[in-house]
């Protein structure tokens, strides 16, 4: 199901299915939308259970049971030196089991554009890989891709509330770019423990942030300013209170 050039669009009570090996069935594709919102919804499928891309905007995702499927998934952005941007979401509540990530923002190197003011916050997770990725070297060719110095600016992302059982052991994992580090990360109340016991962990390269309450795994932010600026926005956000 794909939402495209759209604008105040709600969908509820929806059952997206396809086989979990079936490649490139993503459940809802939205592109290039503002206004919209997906809520009560299940969906079990082969990719990302929710992909949000180029140029959408004031996207709330409510009440959604992902698994089996890729995930809640922002992008992938940048592809082929494109501009791209996506900004305002939401996404509030979420039940994932059995997926190959959890909430993830993925980026091309070489691609220009911002993915700012998101929100993960209330989702429970169980059996997920890679709970929760931010990746800006993303590559889903069969070679290599080439290093690039550009990319897509990732900032003021938000990851609230969200526990459960981490079936890798790198359970947060911030792999952001050299030339455009990750800023306003944040984490808060987060537990994420191993499916097969023994610790999970963090992974950071140039991503600034701050946790506040208890984190687990611990944050490994390297130090900035950033837990000032994203507390700003965090208030002056009414969108997070209100949906």
């Amino acid at each position: 199901m794909a939402f495209t050039s759209c604008m105040r669009v709600v969908a509820s009570h929806l059952k997206v299915l396809a086989p979990a090996f079936s490649p490139n069935t993503d459940g809802i594709h939205i592109s290039a939308s503002k206004g919209v919102e997906i809520r009560d919804s299940v969906i079990r499928t082969g990719d990302d259970c929710i992909s949000i891309v180029r140029n959408s905007s004031r996207v709330w995702i409510r009440n959604i049971s992902c698994g089996p499927g890729h995930g809640i998934s922002i992008g992938s952005l940048g592809k082929s030196k494109a501009w791209e941007k996506v900004q305002n979401i939401n996404v509030n509540g979420a039940y994932l089991f059995n997926t190959d990530n959890g909430v993830r923002i993925k980026t091309w190197q070489g691609g220009n554009g911002l993915a700012s003011k998101i929100t993960f916050q209330n989702i429970l997770m169980e059996n997920v890989s890679n709970p929760i990725i931010v990746d800006q070297y993303y590559c889903d060719s069969r070679h290599p891709c080439k290093n690039q110095t550009s990319a897509v600016q990732v900032g003021n992302v938000s990851f609230i509330n969200i526990q459960g059982t981490s079936a890798t052991e790198e359970a947060i994992k911030f792999a952001c770019s050299d030339a455009s580090p990750c800023e306003g990360l944040y984490l808060e109340n987060i537990f994420l423990a191993s499916c097969f016991g023994g610790n999970t962990r963090s992974y950071c390269w140039q991503a600034y942030g701050s946790a506040r309450g208890s984190v687990y795994p611990p944050a490994c932010f390297s130090s900035s300013n950033d837990f000032i600026r994203q507390n700003v926005w965090l208030e002056s956000n009414p969108a997070i209170d209100s949906i």
